[in-house]
């Protein structure tokens, strides 16, 4: 089937709950997670030797919420099993912060643990989210500064092709999508800089999904776990990338 491949990469996606916090001795937001509703956005690639993905992303607080959400973008590796390498960043409001905005990154060498690490508070209000990278660094920066740094060949082994996912994500059940992002930005390697992207192939996920209102990705729904998930105009997408 044309997405079965990206099935697996979901159920990547659901799983990203590291045990424990970088020092191993603080709970972390996304601990013992494994039945995340989260709705995507997928680009492919190539994105290998000089590239980056953009997005201003807004994430507002929400009382109903029931536990931590999300938003972010996230660089997965096409190749090795469930465990693949991904490395993963954007906004996060978790009781760590009282629910205040912060910056996050996650991310699994191959084979490797899950790893979360909250990045500091930030102002209420939208922020500019980037990957950027090259054969060797990639570096996860909001509103222009570098926040984290990864080497990448920890990440993806030699010939890996990484594509990349935008997502919007709640951990409970119940709980509703929250945040919006715009002026998404590519650049591949073919690219001589970032480009505008219209994101073609799109899940939907046990009720939330992305809703699109003049040039903005507005993240809705609640999250049913029981409802059905499935993609959107992917049927291609494996071919292309």
């Amino acid at each position: 089937m044309y997405f079965r491949w990206l099935f697996v990469v979901v159920l990547l996606l659901v799983s990203v709950a590291p045990p424990q916090t970088a020092n191993g001795s603080q709970l972390s937001p996304r601990q013992r997670v494994r039945a995340n509703g989260i709705a995507i956005l997928y680009a492919k690639g190539p994105f290998n030797r000089n590239y980056s993905a953009k997005a201003t992303m807004s994430l507002p607080r929400d009382t109903g919420q029931q536990s931590w959400y999300s938003t972010w973008l996230m660089l997965v590796s096409d190749r090795g099993s469930a465990h693949r390498g991904f490395l993963q960043g954007g906004l996060i409001r978790w009781a760590g912060h009282g629910y205040a905005l912060s910056a996050f990154v996650a991310f699994r060498k191959p084979g490797g643990h899950l790893v979360f690490r909250d990045l500091g508070l930030l102002r209420s209000g939208p922020h500019r989210i980037q990957i950027v990278g090259n054969r060797r660094r990639i570096r996860f920066m909001v509103d222009g500064k570098a926040l984290y740094r990864f080497r990448r060949s920890t990440f993806f082994l030699p010939g890996a092709a990484p594509y990349l996912q935008v997502g919007a994500e709640v951990k409970r059940p119940y709980d509703r999508a929250v945040g919006t992002i715009w002026a998404l930005k590519v650049k591949r390697d073919s690219n001589p800089h970032a480009l505008p992207w219209t994101p073609a192939c799109e899940r939907y996920d046990r009720g939330l999904h992305f809703v699109r209102v003049q040039g903005r990705y507005i993240a809705d729904g609640y999250f049913f776990p029981s409802d059905s998930s499935g993609f959107v105009g992917c049927r291609n997408f494996a071919k292309q990338r």
